[in-house]
């Protein structure tokens, strides 16, 4: 079993660009790819900190959480 961190992180991302695609409903995901289209770079900026925020969250969550249910690891 990999690493579930990145995996959990990248999942919103791509759905909700996807969901909203399909369903046409404006959201996060829209505004980043018309960002990337227009060249708004302080725009883009803003979604890939968020981005990165968010996947050093969840690989944090993810490791407390491997931590918790596997007694062979520990936390130091």
């Amino acid at each position: 079993m990999g690493p579930a961190g990145p995996e959990c992180a990248a999942l919103p991302g791509g759905v909700a660009v996807m969901v909203e695609t399909v369903f046409g409903i404006g959201g996060i995901g829209q505004d980043s790819v018309e960002a990337i289209d227009q060249g708004n770079l302080p725009l883009i900026i803003g979604f890939v900190l968020a981005a990165a925020v968010f996947v050093i969250v969840a690989n944090i969550l993810v490791d407390i959480a491997h931590a918790l249910l596997d007694p062979r690891v520990r936390l130091t």
